[in-house]
């Protein structure tokens, strides 16, 4: 395979890089600083919890951004594990940043699985969107993991939808898995979320936001 050198000496110094810029290609022969290519995703925060009561993402706190900027945002969850045995794996929704976490208005539906046998289809009320559905054990391998994806929590004229999908293993060795839609209420922005087990700490876990800009 042939190796192209790079003469950097073709660099246009006469610019001023800053933060972020790469050294790009502008010709056969020249090159110069310029913005990084962009995507439309965007990683927003990464938190990784160790015996945490909850993992919170929060508009405006710790560089989160929960708003009109991105249509589309998705969380993704993996290695959770409970501090205590056989719990459940909940999220809950602010509308004023995190000072409180209400009870949503909206429908929470939900199908949940035990070892690939479809349990439970129960259109229900409920103050948090069950993400593990069934008890998520805490020995060792056991553990859940799984998306969330929140449809224009910022949009003023439409309701928010989310939906939700997740594998994990229960606390008898049995795989579960668990999807759910949620309608939050009328027209209410959501600006923050949180995630907790029924009862007791999340003992380790990685929990990753990103925002997907609109088409």
């Amino acid at each position: 395979m042939a190796i192209t050198t790079l003469n950097l000496r073709a660099l246009n110094r006469s610019d001023t890089a800053t933060s972020g810029q790469v050294v790009t290609a502008t010709s056969a022969t020249a090159m110069d600083f310029q913005a990084a290519a962009s995507s439309d995703w965007v990683k927003i925060k990464s938190q990784t919890a160790s015996s945490s009561s909850s993992i919170e993402f929060k508009h405006g706190t710790a560089d989160v951004v929960i708003d009109s900027t991105y249509v589309v945002y998705k969380l993704f969850y993996y290695n959770v594990i409970p501090a205590s045995d056989g719990q459940i794996l909940n999220i809950s929704y602010s509308t004023d940043a995190g000072s409180t976490y209400d009870t949503p208005t909206g429908v929470y539906h939900y199908l949940q699985g035990n070892s690939g046998a479809i349990s439970n289809d129960v259109p229900a009320y409920d103050s948090v969107g069950k993400l593990s559905a069934l008890e998520i054990g805490s020995a060792s391998g056991e553990n859940c993991a799984g998306e969330v994806t929140i449809f224009n929590p910022s949009a003023s004229t439409v309701n928010p939808l989310i939906l939700y999908t997740g594998a994990g293993e229960k606390n008898n060795s049995k795989r579960t898995h668990a999807m759910g839609v949620h309608r939050h209420g009328s027209n209410e922005n959501i600006d923050a979320f949180k995630i907790e087990f029924a009862s007791g700490n999340i003992a380790s876990g990685v929990f990753v936001l990103y925002g997907i800009k609109g088409g």
